[in-house]
């Protein structure tokens, strides 16, 4: 819990700023999924099309601050 604190704390501004509805949750079903009893996998991950919509409406502001979006959060890994 205490690294994916550290590891989401850089995303706070986004989120303060509303750029994606969807960034929050999309953070959250990454770095916390929910684990579910009796399913195949156990995790449920984020799926593309969140990821895209998180990526697309935060972009703008992430390049204007020279913020990549990370490797392993590469939307075709979804």
């Amino acid at each position: 819990q205490l690294e994916a604190s550290r590891d989401t704390d850089v995303y706070l501004p986004f989120i303060r700023i509303n750029c994606s509805p969807v960034l929050k949750l999309f953070l959250c079903s990454l770095y916390a999924p929910p684990c579910i009893r009796n399913y195949s996998s156990g995790l449920i991950r984020p799926c593309r099309e969140m990821c895209e919509r998180a990526k697309s409406g935060c972009d703008v502001f992430m390049q204007r601050y020279q913020f990549a979006w990370p490797d392993y959060m590469d939307c075709s890994r979804f």
